[in-house]
């Protein structure tokens, strides 16, 4: 009885070192792609690799100069984010779960009434350097945490008009990048 209790807790030992492995490499993954996602405008602290996540300190990204109606499109003191098991056997990227803390983001509706979220991000470049569609995002869950959001509606008449909501907590989910749906 002694010999298959140790069988069994070394299957149970290597089946969670499995996990914790896939996570550490989809964590490294998503390292690779957050830096090189963010783009030029972005400036960041510190990134932190850990056994089931990325850590981000000191999160900036600049919104383009008279393009945008505010300085910068997101800013955040620290963002956590979890990656799904499924991105290291799916196509595109499958992020379990996105913590902002102590957060800005800038929210854009346009004069047709799109709303415009992150286009350094988000918006496909105008130029034809790259070849192909933009990766699909799927993420289970955003968590804010003390974010102010200045929401921008260019829709109504007359100049664009800023409304800000402060001190947010919220859970938002599921996501599906660039759609939306």
């Amino acid at each position: 009885m002694t010999q298959q209790r140790w069988i069994l807790l070394a299957a149970a030992g290597a089946l969670v070192l499995l996990v914790l492995g896939g996570l550490h490499l989809a964590a490294g993954r998503l390292e690779t792609a957050l830096r090189n996602a963010l783009g030029p405008r972005a400036s960041i602290g510190a990134v932190h690799l850990g056994l089931t996540g990325v850590e981000v300190d000191g999160l900036r990204i600049h919104a383009a100069p008279g393009a945008w109606p505010a300085a910068d499109e997101l800013v955040a003191r620290r963002v956590r984010l979890r990656p799904g098991l499924a991105s290291l056997w799916s196509r595109g990227w499958h992020i379990a779960s996105i913590e902002v803390d102590d957060g800005y983001l800038s929210l854009l509706r346009s004069r047709q009434g799109k709303l415009r979220v992150l286009p350094a991000l988000l918006d496909k470049p105008s130029s034809g350097s790259e070849s192909g569609p933009a990766p699909q995002v799927h993420i289970a869950e955003v968590e804010l945490h003390e974010v102010a959001i200045d929401f921008f509606d260019a829709s109504v008449h007359g100049p664009t008009h800023r409304m800000r909501f402060e001190s947010l907590q919220a859970q938002v989910g599921p996501l599906a990048i660039p759609a939306f749906d």
